[in-house]
């Protein structure tokens, strides 16, 4: 079962495994330590102008954060 995100039209579009193993082998390649800044996560997801997008990708790194501190 794969993850539920909208396109730029608001429609829903699947995310699967694979894709997001992808996206997870990308992050361990950009960012060997692990550590990010929010706007760095942001810039990996190539989120920009899409507000729906960037409150999304926020939640998703406070869930990750291990520190509680983030910074934009």
């Amino acid at each position: 079962m794969g993850q539920h995100f909208t396109n730029e039209e608001g429609e829903p579009v699947d995310i699967d495994a694979p894709e997001l193993q992808g996206w997870y082998k990308k992050f361990l390649v950009e960012c060997p330590s692990g550590t990010l800044f929010m706007h760095e996560f942001k810039h990996f997801f190539g989120v920009q102008n899409d507000e729906q997008a960037a409150e999304y990708v926020e939640n998703m790194f406070k869930a990750f954060d291990k520190n509680g501190v983030e910074k934009k």
